[in-house]
């Protein structure tokens, strides 16, 4: 992959103009089209799609709901009535100047609002009757009634006060328009407050009250702050002005406005300083002023690449996704210090791309899928996001490769440059530092015991900023009204407002029943005022049949009369009388509207034929959950709390999170797969995001820091970190299992700069006063410093445990199923071990046979368990040969020993036979007691001193299985056999038969704990009888006569069965866990060469001494020394790195290896291997026998020797 980006490299260099060029035309281009693109503010687009599509939703996005500022005029220090008001008029005054950012100012009655409330009301009086009030007429049209209505009108009208009530008494002589006005006093929410003087007052009268409507949304901050500035200019001038009162202003848009500032204010204040810090840091630390503009040059690209392609796929991005998309930064610029740190490190550009181009494109792969996988979820908003992030991301890792070889060099030596404080605390060994690692240790121990107490705080109000003043308003509110006690809205929905209107009028009377019975507080509706049209109808029917003829001409009269009396005309009343008779028309919605805009829009919406009429519910804490039951039931009905119903969206929210943390994490495994190639490798390098993540949980419980909705945004950037810093860590010390050669230093600074840009840019704002910006604040300390904290003290033991431990001591790397097929194999064998050692100690006591006739049971039940062991593991190939030359009489069976398989194999193929074992194994707790019962013989008691005892168990029957060599062998080189064989075969006069056992040192090697994939090959050699001469007359003759025709049989099998592949997964094994490419190149080379290798191997000295001049990673000295373990390998690889690569192989530990640092071939070497395609050094005098692996070298280059044996594959030059 590297080499790709290395072209790359290459060809920029030999096109510099041209390749300015383009990428300055690519991004004008990428910005031209950008300004095209439609941002989508609408902050719902981040709420779930299914929750969008259910009912609930859909009515709480039509509401409007209310954001009024109220404003409080105080009594304080004697102030009276009539300076309240005085100010509020002040207060009026004053917000002229803003008319255009106020819709209206409620809370006043002035003449005209009352005159068309009066012309409302009395235009579709009918309407706003009821009953009761039809009985108040009744007792209002009686002669009584009528002269004293008369006499109250005349002192009215003749008042200085009548000027304003002449219209109205005029009009309504019986005030019976005032009867319908009170129902309209029904449709507040305010019963604790009155009017008085045309002002609405507390209860108490020492508090004044205005509602400004503003013309813009409470989320709008940016219209909202000048005008929120001008009210705060208005408070303080009214305060100072008015000494007796105190005014203050307060609501959701003023606390907006206040966060907005807030916010801006601890950003200003925390990141500028913060960034400069870093900048000056990175400039000192890379030496280059222009380390700044470097860092967000590919940033920058990436974010066009992801905007533009975000155009042509959808046209428009939600403006969430793009704000929430800002925490990239912090991943995306941590890619370009990666690379930089390295290239400061190497200074080789072709060595910079190879060592950290795949950790790169791992990091931005893994982070950039996590956010992809966002798509998957239900929010418009979300699905923007993964696509930006997932773009973004990508593009600004490949961006990083493609630019900053060519922005950044270098300017100093590497010597020189590693002088600075963050170099000296890089190289300092965290993962040895025994405090540390205690301290991280328990860190991680108390987590496991507090990460599930953390809690997520779906309260939004806890993380707003709000100000001194607006809290005591608040308080103050709180106390003389009920306006802040929780509001819960009674929404009805329809598809025809007269539907909805029914169901919001049964709703009414039921509220009425609620507060008659204390349920609730107090409710504000728009049913009394609009009814349903068959309603309305039923009410002006009601009034036509009250207002008969008869009735009107008797009222007529008597006004007519009683006015006579008082001065009045007869004509006084005339539009009253024709108003009796008037047809009335029907109150539409339309009427209401105009009367009231502002009043109208707060109780019904309409939206494509949708319609909702809502109901304003004050209840009781205590009571709030009891009404909540009673109400969420109901048909074409929705409750709606914005509180809970936001921390619903938030929860749903939260879960969707819950949700890509599954899909995240999976394709994130899946990335780590595909460039790792090993499962083991990709779950060690989640071993530290695991940690990371429960210890930041287990911190946070530990402190109670709640998550929330902007902290958990956070997260992304804290998960993202710390998958990169494990990928590096995993990175830099898979490099060092590669070669060797620590390196880790280098990613150490590159993480330890990544945390610093983290800590200094989102850490800082733990200073900051907003509580949002604290709680990202703290959760990014936390997160980003338990990453570092993982990944510089934990991780590194674990994984050089894992990987590192075997390889040191001469042992086999070995994969994750290796293991798992170890384990099962082991618990099989202790556990049926167990079992029958048990059943076999309890028949020796219950069976009532004779002992010859149990020594036959217990043969054949271990017999039959060993059989079992050999063909448990399916990746170990079984092969019997030469099965029919068994002897079937009894026998002295050898057999070579260099595996703990040896005995279930031999007891496999030979029933009837007992064995001649070593004391641990007699005395084995697992199956000592049943081949104890079964008869086997221990050789520490003796074979000469207990002959007879060992000849009375075999009887005629048993055949006696023994292991010349005594103990087991480490590798296949067979060991000195002892006589003891020998001696009980004479003296039994018992024939002799060989075993030859081949793989099992391979399958399970000696001092080894794991059980590896091979072949175990079985194969019966020919027997001797006792009489055969040929092997010598005495048993001392017989046992090294034998021994020799064992061993060079053993050896011709292991010519014949051990082909060209035998070892091909031995050595890959030992290349196990090392980087790809030189697993790759191993396994590539080790294909072209092995037949090569499998010819020399016969040809070669299996002792001695061995020269091999190569430029490959050591893997036909492993071959060599496998097939001959008393060979010596001294060895000159060309390349240094591949040279360091074979050192660290555990082949080096357990046979005679050694790579030489330089040419100078041995004195004491008489043979030599050239398997490079050049070769120029000086042959030894020693050399007699050369063998050319590489045949494209001439014979020139090696004079004094000639060709002994021409081959297709190689030379075998002899010296002259």
């Amino acid at each position: 992959m590297y080499q790709l980006f290395y072209r790359f490299y290459k060809w920029v260099n030999r096109h510099r103009s041209l390749s300015i060029g383009l990428a300055l035309i690519s991004l004008l281009v990428g910005f031209f089209i950008i300004s095209s693109l439609k941002i989508e503010d609408d902050i719902t687009k981040i709420l779930p799609k299914s929750e969008q599509g259910n009912i609930t939703t859909k009515v709480f996005q039509q509401q409007n709901f209310s954001d009024k500022i109220t404003v409080l005029v105080q009594k304080k220090n004697g102030g009276n009535d009539e300076q309240l008001i005085d100010a509020a008029e002040a207060i009026e005054l004053e917000l002229e100047k803003y008319k255009n950012s106020i819709i209206s100012i409620q809370g006043v009655q002035n003449e005209e609002i009352l005159e068309d409330a009066f012309t409302m009301v009395y235009n579709h009086l009918p309407n706003f009757l009821s009953d009761d009030d039809y009985t108040i007429i009744e007792q209002k049209i009686n002669q009584d009634s009528i002269r004293a209505l008369t006499q109250t009108n005349y002192e009215r009208l003749t008042s200085p006060a009548g000027i304003i009530s002449r219209n109205f008494i005029l009009k309504d002589p019986l005030g019976l328009t005032f009867l319908g006005m009170k129902k309209l006093q029904e449709m507040s929410s305010m019963s604790d407050l009155l009017y008085q003087d045309g002002y609405l007052f507390t209860q108490d009268k020492s508090t004044l009250l205005l509602f400004i409507n503003p013309k813009h949304k409470s989320g709008d901050t940016q219209n909202n702050a000048a005008f929120v500035e001008g009210i705060k200019e208005i408070e303080s001038k009214i305060n100072k002005e008015f000494t007796h009162i105190n005014v203050q202003f307060f609501g959701a848009p003023i606390i907006a406005v206040a966060n907005a500032k807030q916010i801006k204010s601890d950003i200003i204040k925390t990141i500028a300083i913060s960034m400069s810090f870093l900048v000056v840091l990175l400039m000192f630390f890379y030496r280059k002023i222009s380390i700044p503009l470097i860092l967000f040059i590919p940033t920058v690209f990436g974010f066009t690449t992801a905007l533009v392609i975000i155009y042509f796929i959808r046209k428009e991005v939600s403006a969430i996704s793009i704000s929430i998309g800002a925490v990239l930064l912090g991943i995306t610029i941590d890619y370009a210090l990666h690379m930089m740190t390295h290239f400061r490190e190497k200074q080789s550009v072709e060595i910079l791309y190879k060592e950290i181009t795949q950790p790169i494109l791992m990091s931005c792969l893994t982070t950039a899928t996590a956010f992809i996988c966002l798509v998957f979820l239900h929010s418009d908003a979300l699905i923007d996001l993964g696509i930006f992030a997932f773009i973004t991301v990508l593009m600004s890792g490949i961006f990083t490769l493609l630019f900053i070889p060519h922005l950044y060099r270098p300017r100093l030596a590497k010597s020189e440059e590693k002088t600075t404080f963050i170099d000296r605390f890089a190289s300092l060994s965290f993962d040895q530092n025994k405090p540390l690692i205690f301290v991280t240790l328990v860190l991680v121990i108390v987590s496991l015991f507090t990460f599930s107490s953390v809690k997520f705080n779906q309260d939004l109000s806890s993380l707003n900023y709000t100000p001194e003043d607006q809290l005591k308003a608040e308080k103050t509110l709180s106390q003389k009204t009920s306006m802040m006690q929780s509001s819960l809205y009674l929404v009805n929905y329809g598809s025809s407002l007269e539907e909805v209107l029914e169901e919001s009028e049964k709703v009414f009377f039921r509220l009425q029943k609620d507060l008659k019975n204390s349920k609730i507080e107090d409710f504000s509706s728009i049913s009394p005022l609009l009814l349903p049209k068959n309603k309305q109808q039923e009410k002006i029917e009601k009034w036509n049949s009250f207002w008969t003829e008869e009735r009107k001409l008797q009222l007529k009269k008597m006004l007519i009369n009683e006015g006579e009396k008082v001065g009045f005309l007869p004509e006084t009343y005339s539009e009253f009388y024709t108003h009796l008779s008037n047809r009335f028309s029907l109150l539409t919605p339309k009427t209401i509207r105009d009367f009231d805009t502002t009043f109208f829009d707060q109780f019904i919406t309409s939206k494509d034929s949708f319609y909702t009429v809502s109901t304003l519910v004050k209840v009781h804490p205590k009571q709030k959950q009891f009404f909540i039951q009673d109400y969420h039931t109901a048909e074409k009905n929705v409750l709606i709390d914005r509180k809970q119903l936001i921390e619903t969206y938030l929860g749903a929210m939260v879960s969707d999170f819950n949700r890509l943390i599954n899909y995240s994490s999976i394709a994130i495994i899946i990335i780590l797969w595909i460039f790792f190639r090993r499962v083991e490798l990709v779950l060690v390098s989640l071993l530290p995001i695991i940690v990371t993540a429960l210890v930041t949980a287990g911190l946070m419980g530990l402190f109670k820091i709640e998550f929330n909705i902007f902290s958990s945004i956070v997260c992304t950037l804290i998960f993202g970190h710390g998958v990169d810093f494990s990928i590096f860590m995993t990175s830099a010390l898979q490099r060092q299992y590669t070669t060797g050669i620590n390196e880790t230093k280098s990613y150490k600074i590159s993480i330890l700069l990544a945390v610093t840009t983290t800590l200094l840019a989102i850490g800082s704002l733990i200073f900051a006063q907003h509580p949002a910006l604290k709680s990202i604040a703290s959760i990014a300390i936390i997160g980003v410093s338990v990453a570092a904290l993982v990944t510089f003290v934990l991780y590194p033991p674990v994984f050089r445990f894992l990987f590192f431990n075997r390889p040191r001591k001469g042992l086999s790397p070995v994969s994750l199923r290796i293991v798992i097929t170890t384990f099962y194999l082991f618990f099989y064998f202790i556990f049926f071990g167990i079992i029958l050692n048990g059943i076999i100690r309890i028949l020796r006591i219950i069976v009532p046979i004779s002992r010859q006739k149990k020594y036959q049971l217990f043969d054949w039940l271990l017999t039959n368990f060993m059989k079992t062991i050999p063909y448990l593991n399916p990746f170990v190939k079984k092969k019997i040969i030469n099965h029919s030359a068994k002897n079937h009489q009894q026998t002295v069976f050898i057999s070579n020993h260099s595996s703990s398989l040896d005995i279930p194999l031999n007891k496999m193929l030979l029933k009837h036979s007992i064995f001649v074992v070593n004391d641990w194994v007699y005395r084995s707790p697992i199956f000592g007691k049943a081949i104890q019962s079964a008869g086997f013989f221990p050789i520490s008691k003796g074979i000469e001193s207990n002959l007879e005892k060992l000849k009375n168990r075999i009887g005629n029957e048993f055949s006696v299985i023994i292991y010349p060599e005594g103990t087991r062998s480490p590798n296949n080189a067979l060991g000195r056999f002892h006589k003891g064989a020998f001696y009980l075969a004479n003296e039994l006069e018992l024939p002799i038969q060989p075993l030859y056992l081949l793989g099992v040192s391979d399958v399970w090697p000696k001092n080894e704990w794991f059980i590896f994939d091979g072949q175990l090959t079985c194969v019966f050699g020919k027997v001797i009888q006792p009489n055969d001469q040929n092997y010598g007359t005495s048993y001392s003759e017989q046992a090294k006569k034998i021994s020799r025709h064992f061993k060079e049989e053993y050896q011709k099998l292991r010519d014949y069965y051990e082909d060209e592949n035998y070892f091909r997964k031995k050595l890959f094994l030992s290349f196990l866990y090392k980087e790809n490419e030189v697993v790759h190149e191993m396994k590539i080379n080790f294909d072209q060469k092995k037949t090569v290798y499998h010819e020399l191997n016969v040809l070669l000295n299996k002792t001695g001494k061995i020269y091999r001049y190569a430029n490959d990673f050591g893997e036909f000295d492993f071959i060599l020394t496998m097939q001959q373990p008393k060979r010596e390998m001294l060895t000159y690889i060309e390349s240094k790195e591949k040279r360091a690569i074979a050192q660290t192989n555990y082949i080096t530990k357990t046979r005679e290896i050694l790579y030489l640092t330089n040419e100078t071939i041995p004195e004491d070497c008489t043979i030599m291997i050239v398997d490079a395609q050049k070769f120029t050094i000086e042959i030894s005098t020693s050399i007699k026998e050369i063998f050319v692996v590489d045949t494209s070298l001439s014979v020139e280059h090696f004079t004094d020797f000639v060709i002994k044996y021409p081959t297709d594959n190689f030379m075998h030059l002899k010296r002259l």
